[in-house]
């Protein structure tokens, strides 16, 4: 039995199911409206990392036992739209199970660093420059928890000796690879899930690394 925990780089998550609204006139779909199409995204999710998990691990029975989720959740200290809908979204989501994988439903904020302490949580990590909203310290947070919990979960630090855990990271973002060749070589095992880009850079090596959503 091998628990994962997913690292979800939402931008990229997103890509693989639109709306069914232009982006430009969000404002004016309803909250309801907008939290039911969360609903559908996250459960869409669900089934394609769990497809993707048996794929990769085939003779494993892996449960996803939490996804944490790195996006801009605050302007200064108040939650943005995005943040009021998925956690409102989240009371509705329920577990998916096959008869090789289980995902469970419960979710994270990436604002909120696994290693606590007195600067956790982070927030104005949504920032507007010159009229565009621009995202800022989402994903060094991904890699930040990425890392803390490879240090719980693979004490050893050492890629021989095998762990009951694994790491799922979902993003097309090439800046996330270098925490994930750290957590690799302590002895974490690891993949990066691509969602629409489909070419890696011939030059780094993601070999055994990286899958496709």
């Amino acid at each position: 039995m091998i628990a994962a925990q997913v690292f979800i780089d939402l931008d990229s998550a997103r890509r693989f199911k639109r709306p069914p609204w232009d982006v430009e006139r969000e404002h004016s779909i309803s909250f309801k409206t907008r939290v039911a199409f969360v609903v559908d995204l996250f459960t869409e999710m669900q089934m394609k990392i769990t497809a993707a998990m048996v794929g990769l691990r085939p003779a494993d029975r892996v449960t996803v036992r939490n996804s944490r989720l790195y996006h801009g959740w605050h302007r200064g200290t108040t939650p943005t739209d995005d943040r009021r809908i998925w956690e409102e979204a989240s009371r509705h989501f329920r577990p998916y199970t096959t008869s090789r994988a289980s995902f469970l439903p419960d979710i994270s904020f990436g604002n909120d660093l696994i290693c606590g302490g007195a600067r956790s949580p982070i927030f104005d990590t949504l920032r507007n420059y010159s009229g565009v909203d621009r995202q800022k310290l989402v994903d060094t947070a991904l890699v930040a928890d990425l890392l803390c919990f490879t240090r719980t979960e693979s004490a050893s630090f050492e890629k021989r000796i095998k762990t009951a855990s694994l790491g799922l990271v979902v993003a097309d973002d090439d800046d996330l690879l270098p925490g994930l060749f750290t957590a690799e070589q302590w002895g974490l095992p690891i993949y990066m899930l691509r969602v629409t880009r489909l070419d890696e850079n011939k030059h780094v090596n993601v070999k055994g690394l990286v899958a496709r959503l």
